[in-house]
Formats: structure tokens, C-alpha cells, sequence
């Protein structure tokens, strides 16, 4: 498992946000795959999760709560993205670890796509430039 933590500077009037980071998790035995990026924010000494990337899971993602035209669909390629779980309250959101997402239409054919999709989404301007993992599909 291969992590990347960015740490990204909140232009915001919040006191209390002390630190807004993007982590990036990567399987090194699963190329082009069970990749994440989630977007998190330290308030008071602790970090919540508030939207999350996830392109091709080893699973699907079934909503079970969320919007009526959301709840019961099944996604892969997704966006857990904040308006829709940030409706379920804080403590729900890490409870359920983001529960409610949305495909991600068109679905990145490469790692590359995501690292786009990223830059558009969070607004992280320099997203591009994160680099492929370290992939390989031989550990032993």
C-alpha cells in the first residue's frame, strides 16, 4: 500500500482549520486500479474526511442513504463529494466513511485522467504533477 499525503493551504476564514490535506492511497500490487484520494481537514487536532475520489474499487459502493435519487444505486468509479454527505451531519460522514457517492461519468481510462479529475474537482491546481505509483504487479 502506497500513501501520499499533500498538504494544501485553505484560503479560508476558519480558525479552526488548521490544515486542509489531499491522501492518496495506491495498492503497489494492483496496477491501474484501488486507487483514492481523499480530501481532509484537522479541526482542533483532529482530521475528518470531507469528499473522496475512488477509482476502480475492488467493490462496488451502494448507497444507503443519501438524496432519494441517489439512495439504492450502485457506482465503482466515484466521487463521495461533500453537499451530499455533509446533509448526514459530521459524526455520520466518519461514521459511515462518507457514505453517499456519485459515478464519476465519463470514468478515467488511466491514472493520469484521475490525477485530472482531481485537479478539476478540489480545485488542487497542481494535481497533475502527482506521480504514477509505483506499481508492480510481482512483490515476491
Amino acid at each position: 500500500r502506497q500513501y501520499l499525503r499533500i498538504p494544501i493551504v485553505c484560503d479560508c476564514d476558519a480558525p479552526d482549520v488548521i490544515g486542509v490535506s489531499i491522501e492518496g492511497t495506491a495498492w503497489a500490487d494492483e496496477p491501474e486500479k484501488r486507487v483514492s484520494f481523499q480530501l481532509k481537514i484537522d479541526i482542533g487536532g483532529t482530521d475528518f474526511r470531507v469528499a473522496r475520489i475512488d477509482w476502480r474499487p475492488r467493490q462496488p459502493h451502494i448507497n444507503k442513504f443519501g438524496p432519494p435519487s441517489l439512495r439504492g444505486r450502485t457506482v465503482l468509479t466515484s466521487i463521495h463529494d461533500f453537499p451530499e454527505n455533509a446533509a448526514l451531519g459530521l459524526g455520520e460522514m466518519q461514521l459511515r466513511n462518507l457514505a453517499v457517492a456519485k459515478p464519476i461519468e465519463p470514468e478515467p481510462s488511466e491514472f493520469t485522467e484521475v490525477l485530472t479529475y482531481l485537479r478539476d474537482t478540489f480545485r488542487l491546481d497542481n494535481a497533475t504533477e502527482i506521480p504514477v505509483p509505483p506499481w508492480s504487479p510481482q512483490l515476491f
